[in-house]
């Protein structure tokens, strides 16, 4: 969000939001080509848009702060007071730059927030990866294959099968495996009991997060494994 010339903290004037292999990116600069030959380049970015930087009251008055803070080489620091400017947060000092340590406890709450947000972020793409994963290397993660399964179990008799009553099922490694009409009640059964527990760990979680008065505590919390 910031730039450094001069050991002077100034805004970029642009803002350019793009997808990187379906994650959503975002990066600050003054030059729109340099995007626009990037994502025109490269197969794998996309949904490029480029827009004015228009800062906040608030980030404007943390940028006048740190032009105020009297230090040398600021630019060595760029990443933690751009993170300040944007957010009003403080990085640790064990990680952070040490000018801006004496603003710690005046941006405590914004800091812990942060990194608490940041964390369940962390947490809610591990919930989602959990509930994708296979049972029995039957695939049910996503919706139509749950409605596979269910379309199945629903029309049992009048599908195809084998001599011995089983039917031959593509599976999650894409090996095709003969399975019976409980099997896959069984893995639509198990996925509906591990979102269950999916959610109640991870909400657990989040509770250990607010429950976490130091940004070491918050990094420090995990997502533990389902039973």
């Amino acid at each position: 969000m910031i730039k450094f010339t001069n050991n002077a903290a100034n805004f970029y004037s642009l803002r350019a939001d793009f997808y990187d292999n379906g994650e959503p990116r975002t990066q600050y600069g003054d030059d729109r080509t340099y995007w626009e030959d990037m994502v025109g380049r490269w197969g794998h970015l996309s949904g490029l848009t480029i827009t004015r930087l228009h800062p906040t009251p608030e980030q404007e008055l943390r940028l006048a702060v740190l032009n105020n803070i009297e230090a040398e080489n600021k630019e060595n620091h760029s990443a933690e007071c751009s993170i300040f400017v944007q957010h009003g947060v403080i990085v640790p000092d064990e990680e952070g730059c040490p000018f801006l340590q004496s603003l710690a406890e005046e941006h405590k709450e914004p800091t812990l927030n942060y990194f608490r947000e940041q964390k369940r972020q962390e947490f809610k793409k591990e919930r989602e990866n959990r509930m994708l994963t296979p049972i029995n290397n039957i695939q049910v993660g996503g919706e139509k294959d749950r409605e596979r399964i269910q379309g199945a179990v629903n029309n049992w008799d009048d599908l195809d099968k084998n001599e011995d009553g089983t039917k031959n099922w593509v599976m999650y490694d894409n090996s095709v495996e003969p399975v019976t009409k409980e099997e896959l009640e069984g893995a639509k059964k198990g996925y509906l009991l591990r979102v269950d527990r999916c959610f109640k760990t991870y909400e657990n979680a989040v509770t250990n997060l607010y429950l976490a008065k130091t940004v070491n505590d918050i990094l420090n919390v995990e997502m533990p494994d389902e039973d």
